[in-house]
């Protein structure tokens, strides 16, 4: 038998628009990873959020850009995220974003969306 529990996973995606990591847009496959652990390592504090990696996109023009993904965690054990629970994990995770130092962006959009979990 299958039980479909609704709402109760929150995968979110958090995007950061013209960074800047270590004074650069362009990361190499190894800054990359580093930039990775050190925001899982941030990350880890936060109750109830699985961090699941980072993604990058660096464009280069006439203006040359970074756009890094934080793809994407997800907030389990709450059946509800509410919108006091969802002020507050942005909270954090902005917090957790500045803890990491000498990543500069312009904008952090942070996007939950719900899904549900099926007991076996």
């Amino acid at each position: 038998m299958f039980d479909f529990i609704a709402n109760h996973f929150h995968y979110l995606t958090v995007t950061l628009s013209n960074c800047t990591w270590n004074g650069s847009v362009f990361l190499t496959e190894e800054n990359l990873f580093s930039l990775e652990d050190l925001l899982r390592a941030k990350f880890v504090a936060i109750e109830n959020l699985e961090f699941r990696g980072v993604g990058a996109s660096m464009v280069r023009g006439n203006t040359n850009s970074l756009t890094l993904g934080i793809a994407a965690g997800y907030f389990y054990q709450k059946q509800n995220l509410d919108d006091f629970n969802a002020s507050e994990l942005r909270t954090q995770i902005r917090s957790s974003i500045a803890e990491a130092g000498n990543l500069a962006f312009s904008e952090i959009r942070i996007e939950a969306t719900r899904t549900g979990r099926l007991n076996v």
